[in-house]
């Protein structure tokens, strides 16, 4: 099953939950039905689709595969990248890990050209992966967030 995430106002939301629950209803319930409705008997064709995936592309969110070495009270959390050599970075604790993961691969795209991420499984076949693996460093999926920073 997939997961689907969708940024709306604090308002809708409030009144859409607000009526599921007046109406004994869940909100995923409505929605999901809502796109089953909308689109389980699509009539798109195959090249209609394709031609739709193929505009989407630039918008697709890339994700890295860092690997991230575990630290303590005494030491940073270490950050790598197996797809992009030179990229490092560190976190003081476990929840700064992926902010500066983020600010990581943004300050690499500020120099260089993003090349295509490895999938999860790819990264994780890699002999060095599965060595720092065994040594205790996990991975951790980075989406890659374009600075806009001006």
């Amino acid at each position: 099953m997939g997961r689907l995430t969708v940024d709306i106002s604090d308002s809708l939301h409030k009144r859409a939950r607000l009526d599921c629950a007046r109406d004994g209803k869940y909100l995923s319930d409505v929605i999901r039905a809502y796109l089953y409705k909308e689109f389980h008997n699509s009539k798109r064709s195959d090249q209609k689709e394709a031609e739709i995936q193929r505009l989407m592309e630039p918008f697709k969110m890339k994700t890295y595969i860092a690997l991230v070495e575990p630290g303590d009270k005494a030491t940073a959390y270490g950050i790598s990248f197996p797809d992009l050599p030179g990229v490092y970075s560190a976190a003081d604790d476990e929840g700064g890990i992926l902010h500066k993961a983020i600010e990581a691969l943004q300050l690499w795209a500020e120099d260089e050209s993003m090349p295509e991420p490895s999938t999860m499984a790819a990264v994780l076949q890699r002999k060095e992966v599965r060595a720092a693996m065994k040594k205790g460093c996990y991975p951790l999926a980075v989406p890659f967030i374009e600075n806009d920073k001006g």
